[in-house]
Order: structure tokens, then C-alpha cells, then sequence
């Protein structure tokens, strides 16, 4: 059966049906413009009300329960205009042979931060963490002491870039919580494949549906593909281009700033000296080497947040290595 992208169930009914424990008065609907034309023509004799609101246009309809419907959704801000329903970002949860449409928790968690919804967030939040703490467990007990602490720093710098760029929070907490899993089970240079199977398999088991554990596995997979040093490791190690993706979602780009923003510190040159000393490099070559791995250039950066964000550090950071070798 072809999927229908043109509308969804939100709200209280969508948010149930994956799990969370809430409850609502009415059965709320999100859809495009045509949809929304279609569904208030054919059933205008149960049109109890419209009305113009400041994110677009709402019907409701005399069923039982009341039908809300919500056409194409936007929220303006400071940067401009953002649409709250993404056909694309629609899941589908299987219900007797149907592809029942709904809007993702996720996506709710943003569209009920951006229109300040305090309650329905804090709901959803609660579901995420509760579900999130068997997937922390297992990250913390596969990671390194100094690995784990980087996971944990990558995941408060990468709330701050989603929340500025206006990426899925939800979405990028998980992917930087579990962006560095694979190093439990590979090397540096597959640990992205091996991040992004682990990931998948460990929310799915947690009971987070397979789209949302996609968005995830796709922000481990890319979460250092824009890093010359680790395309040119790959290209020495034989392996073909693009072997390393480079990231395609606003949320991998967040990931990957938040990852080289902490490696831009000197958590991350201590980190290199760690393991330069630990491969018995002397000291000089140690610092050469601690200085490619860490000077990563504000231009190499994805997004603005990041870029602004990393011109202090790498000053700072320069400064150290300049100490040395200049």
C-alpha cells in the first residue's frame, strides 16, 4: 500500500499510540493545503468552527471524537519562518494491514518547543529518558573513563548548536550519546559502521520506533566525515571514497561541530598527547601530531553556531601549540 505523506495524526492520539501515557479530548490532525481543502469540502456539514491562528488555519469537525484538523503548521522566529509539519519526517505504525500516519515523538518535542507548550514537552522529554536509560548504561559501561566524559561534554555542546540551528534535540542528544560507541567494538577508522548497527539495534530495543533509531544510526554513521585527517587515513588504509560520509542532516552537522568543538579544547589535547605518549611518540612528535588532530579550522565547521562558536577555541588551542613548535 503507497504510504500517504499528505497528512498525520499529532498530538495526544499520536504521541499514545507510541507509548507515551497521555490522554486528549479530540483527535488532532496535521495536513497540507490541499488535504485540508479536500477534508473541509467533502465533510462541511460536520464543520463545527474555522479559525486563523498565528502558526495557520484550523478546523474542527463534529465526530466522535471531535476531528481538530491543522493545516501546514508554521512558527515564526527570529530567523524566519518554520514549518512545523515535515511530510517527510512522517512515520507509520502498522495496524491491521494499514500504514497508520503520525507525526514522530521527536518531531512533536519540536514543534511543542517552538510553540511553548510546556506540558506536552515535559511529557515527551520524560518518555525519552526513561527509554534512554538502559541505552546510557550500556554506552557508559563500553566507553573508556576519558571517552565517556567526551560523550557526555559533545551532548551539552550539541543541545546549545540543535536548540541554535533549530535541529531535532531529541534526535541529536541520542546521536551524540552514542556517536563514540562503536570504539567499545572497533578502531577509530570503522567505528562510525559499527556505531551506527549498535545504535540502531540498542533504541530499537529500547522501544524508540525504527525511524527515529534511523535519524540516529545516519548521525553516528557521518559524525566525522567532514574531517580531512580521516578521509586521507581511509584513502592510506585502501579504502574506497567516501567511505567515510560526510553528514547530510542538519542534525549530523550539529553532531559533528559539537564532536570537534570539544576535540577543539584541551580535553582534546590532552586526549592526543594521552595516546601520542602512549604509542611511546617523543615529545616533540607527540605535539606535532596532538596539533593535527586537534586544530580543526573554524571553516571546516558546518554550521554557523559551530563556526562562531569554535574561533575562541581554536585561537586558544593555536596559541598552546605555537608555544611549542613556532
Amino acid at each position: 500500500m503507497k504510504k500517504n505523506r499528505n497528512w498525520a495524526f499529532c498530538g495526544s492520539f499520536a504521541l499514545g499510540v507510541q507509548g507515551l501515557k497521555v490522554t486528549g479530548d479530540d483527535l488532532d490532525v496535521i495536513c497540507d493545503y490541499k488535504s485540508f481543502k479536500l477534508f473541509t469540502h467533502q465533510f462541511k456539514d460536520r464543520v463545527i468552527s474555522t479559525k486563523q491562528t498565528a502558526t495557520g488555519k484550523q478546523a474542527f469537525f463534529n465526530f466522535s471524537p471531535t476531528v481538530h484538523l491543522i493545516r501546514d503548521p508554521v512558527k515564526k522566529t527570529k530567523r524566519g519562518k518554520i514549518r512545523l509539519f515535515n511530510p517527510e519526517k512522517i512515520i507509520f505504525i502498522k495496524h491491521e494491514g494499514l500504514n497508520i500516519p503520525l507525526v514522530s515523538f521527536e518531531e512533536e518535542f519540536a514543534a511543542y518547543s517552538f510553540l511553548g507548550n510546556k506540558n506536552k514537552r515535559q511529557k515527551i522529554l520524560a518518555f525519552y529518558e526513561q527509554h534512554m536509560r538502559p541505552v546510557e548504561y550500556f554506552v557508559k559501561k563500553n566507553s573508556s573513563d576519558y571517552n565517556y566524559f567526551h560523550v557526555q561534554e559533545v551532548r551539552s555542546i550539541a543541545k546549545k548548536v540543535a536548540i541554535a540551528e533549530n535541529a531535532n534535540e531529541l534526535v541529536v542528544d541520542a546521536a551524540a550519546l552514542l556517536h563514540d560507541i562503536g570504539k567499545g567494538f572497533g578502531n577509530d577508522l570503522n567505528h562510525h559502521y559499527i556505531g551506527r548497527k549498535i545504535a540502531r539495534r540498542k533504541l530499537f530495543e529500547n522501544s524508540f520506533n525504527n525511524e527515529f533509531a534511523n535519524r540516529v544510526a545516519l548521525c553516528v554513521l557521518q559524525h566525522s566525515g567532514s574531517l580531512e585527517g580521516f578521509q586521507k587515513l581511509a584513502k592510506q588504509r585502501g579504502k574506497p571514497p567516501g567511505f567515510i560520509p560526510k553528514p547530510s542532516t542538519i542534525e549530523a552537522k550539529v553532531l559533528f561541530d559539537s564532536d570537534m568543538l570539544h576535540n577543539l579544547s584541551f580535553f582534546g589535547i590532552a586526549k592526543s598527547l594521552m595516546l601520542s605518549f602512549r604509542a611511546k611518540d617523543r615529545f616533540f612528535d607527540a605535539i606535532r601530531n596532538s596539533s593535527t588532530w586537534v586544530l580543526t579550522e573554524p571553516s571546516v565547521f558546518l554550521t554557523k553556531t559551530g563556526k562562531n562558536l569554535s574561533v575562541p577555541q581554536y585561537r586558544a588551542c593555536k596559541q598552546f601549540f605555537d608555544y611549542f613548535l613556532v
